[in-house]
């Protein structure tokens, strides 16, 4: 091919940004004597400096340019189409633009005269404006936040629309409790009314911030809708292709990485573990409230293993024994008293909630039971002062606390399994969790757990589920599957992000309730399984490893990171820490406690009373009802 300055090895350039219209130019080419000269290279931008004269342009390319080409000797020809106004934001297909009558005309462009325009806003080098992050809003805010943890930007602009209006204030929330929070937060109305006219909008807000001189701009394209994704990711890319500082991203949270989308050759960004507890439960709309796992008491609840294993190591003992400690919550609340099972309780109202039941089993296995080993694990534990003291009136038992009754009513099983998770260290964890301080409308999430930027939720149950309680209307439903339907709506009302939903419980589900959790995909572990597809609780602790160690794999941890502590929330300090008060001990024969005794901790036991202050108590504490004899020996017959 000779040109028309006489050279033999001339170049000819196709130049387009559009992927259509390039297309469309091979497709031409392919077919031969379609186009004025045989494309040799087709490029999206071309510089008349690397040119040589002789060489010729086709395609679209601005004013200048095509000047600057003539100048060195360098044909240049125009791409002209006839496009209808309501198609000119359109990505054409090579069928649509021979329709449009597509042409290439040789343009002879020179330059005539010059005139400044200074802009109303210019941006000085000397100080340019900070980098900003462009997130798209939608239900899911998670993945914007972690792209932000990722690469903190002193400013962020929130897009969203009217829809997403709520989740735009959840999001700046979020962000705003961040460890390292921007400097400043804006929100632009973005609504979704098709592609040209978001595509549009994309093209003029980039437009504006490069105007006024960010010097980086970062657009999150993981939110938003497909559309709305789909054009802030193109005209990201339209601007890295002009040299802006302009970078598209995705965050992939399931596969741990972020996907940069513009135009170069960076590698795929794996994830840093940053996420905690705290922001966690921010991204459910919600605020922190705290959790029962920042009290000491619940800390020393965790330290009685020995214990826990001892009550989960046989159902009739932990079941014969919740029924009686039923009871003294009860009567420590000042409720009439009543009998239930094998158990009677002699009591006034001024000793129960003091602490001091006389207990009258009713049948030799339940004596056996309260006065013997499971009484001295309580009292080793500090849950009683004493081993419990037996008489003819009854088998006394003395509390060290009034928080005990509330630990051994089921926080026992929490306690223990957060002891589980406690050591198999994950990224954050916390128990007792309150979401929300609005009365009545709150969830307390028994455990939740961090690790690898994922999180479990884990509903815990020391109660025998398979009772049943009436919905109305006839129907009735078991306490497991009320549990099931629980778990799954909350884990659905914090969000999809929550990666797997588990329920720990002392006694094992029945098969209909076991099939409902399996098809929630909820794992169930119990202390005393039975069946096929049953995960024993001895399993939890493997099973917890694995998870964590499949959330993190490869993923490095953030030097920087560090979970931020949850706060003790109100109801735990209500319930726990203000009932952690030692009662009196029983050392005189009107009850008062010695200031060593008050000074004690609550997890402490103490030296047991003798024989002749607990007959006073008997006599005076009790008012004389526990030396009241039942009708029939309350060993060795079950009371009637």
């Amino acid at each position: 091919m000779v040109s028309t300055t006489g050279r033999m090895d001339m170049t000819v350039y196709f130049v387009s940004q559009h992927e259509r219209i390039q297309r469309w130019a091979r497709i031409m080419n392919a077919k031969g004597g379609k186009l004025p000269h045989r494309i040799d290279q087709a490029v999206e931008n071309i510089d008349p400096e690397h040119l040589q004269p002789g060489d010729v342009v086709m395609g679209t390319l601005p004013m200048n340019v095509a000047a600057a080409l003539e100048s060195r000797g360098i044909a240049f020809w125009a791409l002209d189409l006839h496009v209808p106004p309501q198609d000119r934001r359109k990505e054409l297909s090579a069928t649509e633009l021979a329709k449009l009558g597509a042409t290439l005309t040789r343009y002879r462009v020179s330059k005539d005269g010059q005139h400044a325009v200074k802009a109303e806003r210019q941006r000085t080098a000397d100080a340019p404006r900070p980098a900003v992050t462009v997130m798209l809003v939608s239900g899911e805010i998670m993945p914007n936040y972690l792209g932000y943890l990722h690469a903190p930007t002193p400013c962020v602009l929130l897009a969203a629309s009217d829809q997403m209006g709520e989740r735009a204030d959840e999001l700046e929330k979020l962000l705003n409790d961040a460890p390292r929070r921007p400097d400043k937060i804006g929100k632009i109305p973005f609504e979704s009314t098709g592609y040209a006219t978001l595509d549009a909008k994309t093209r003029d807000l980039l437009d504006y911030l490069l105007e006024i001189g960010h010097d980086k701009i970062v657009l999150n394209a993981t939110g938003g809708t497909k559309l709305m994704s789909m054009a802030l990711t193109h005209a990201g890319q339209q601007a890295a292709r002009n040299g802006a500082p302009v970078d598209a991203v995705y965050v992939d949270t399931a596969a741990g990485r972020i996907e940069h989308l513009t135009p170069d050759t960076r590698p795929l960004q794996p994830m840093r573990a940053v996420l905690d507890v705290r922001a966690a439960v921010l991204a459910s709309g919600k605020p922190d409230a705290g959790c029962d796992s920042a009290s000491s008491v619940f800390r020393k609840w965790m330290s009685r293993t020995q214990l826990h294993r001892y009550l989960l190591g046989n159902p009739d003992r932990l079941a014969l024994f919740n029924a009686l400690v039923a009871q003294m919550e009860e009567l420590q609340r000042g409720k009439k008293k009543s009998e239930q099972g094998v158990w009677r309780i002699e009591h006034d109202v001024e000793q129960a909630t003091r602490g001091h039941f006389i207990v009258l089993p009713g049948d030799d296995f339940a004596a056996k039971q309260i006065s013997g080993k499971l009484g001295a694990h309580l009292a080793e534990a500090g849950v009683l002062r004493t081993r419990p003291q037996t008489s003819d009136a009854g088998v006394k038992l003395q509390f060290t606390a009034p928080s005990e009754i509330g630990y051994l009513l089921g926080s026992w099983l929490e306690a223990h399994v957060a002891s589980l998770i406690e050591a198999a260290g994950p990224d954050d964890w916390a128990c007792g969790v309150q979401v929300g301080s609005e009365r009545g409308k709150n969830n307390e999430l028994d455990a939740l757990i961090v690790s690898g930027n994922r999180t479990l939720l884990i509903e815990v149950k020391a109660a025998n589920l398979a009772r049943k309680s009436d919905k109305g209307g006839g129907k009735k439903s078991t306490k497991a599957q009320d549990t099931v339907y629980k778990l799954d709506s909350v884990g659905h009302t914090l969000g999809h992000y929550f990666s797997g939903n588990w329920l720990v419980t002392a006694r094992a589900l029945d098969d209909d309730d076991q099939k409902r959790a399996r098809d929630k995909r909820i794992e169930v572990f119990s202390a005393q399984p039975s069946g096929e597809g049953k995960e024993p609780l001895q399993h939890f602790a493997r099973k917890l490893k694995e998870w964590i160690d499949a959330g993190r794999g490869s993923m490095p941890r953030d030097d920087g990171y560090a979970a931020r502590v949850l706060e003790i929330s109100k109801d735990a300090k209500q319930k726990i820490d203000a009932k952690s008060k030692l009662y009196e001990r029983v050392s005189s024969a009107d009850g008062a406690g010695s200031d060593a005794a008050q000074a004690a901790p609550s997890d402490a036991p103490a030296a047991p009373a003798s024989e002749d202050k607990m007959r006073q108590l008997e006599q005076k504490g009790l008012g004389g009802m526990a030396s009241s004899k039942p009708s029939a020996p309350w060993s060795g017959r079950r009371r009637r």
